[in-house]
């Protein structure tokens, strides 16, 4: 089951669904309606984003609402990152080498 839309347009790409026969195709459907159909997802998508272009849907922006905890949390991520990239980076200048025991 396959289905991509945005709130509010009429353009759906599905697969599967009730809508739509389940042979394994792609469906691309205006208003509910089949307007064609894909048994690629790569040329369904290319023909929906034109589909969308055609009608000149434009989807909402939606503003992203980030906090200041949100932001340290992101901050401690990104140093806990750097920190465990560094230490595998410089481990093995402190590795010692030498002969191999109990072989």
């Amino acid at each position: 089951m396959f289905k991509t839309y945005y709130t509010g347009s009429p353009v759906s790409l599905e697969q599967g669904t009730e809508s739509v026969p389940d042979d394994g195709k792609y469906y691309l459907l205006l208003d509910g309606q089949i307007v064609d159909s894909f048994r690629s997802l790569k040329k369904a998508k290319e023909a929906y984003r034109q589909l969308l272009a055609d009608i000149d849907f434009e989807p909402e922006a939606k503003e992203a609402e980030v906090d200041g905890e949100e932001i340290r949390r992101r901050e401690r991520l990104a140093i806990d990152h750097y920190r465990v990239s560094d230490y595998w980076y410089e481990a093995h200048y402190h590795r010692s080498g030498g002969k191999l025991r109990n072989r």
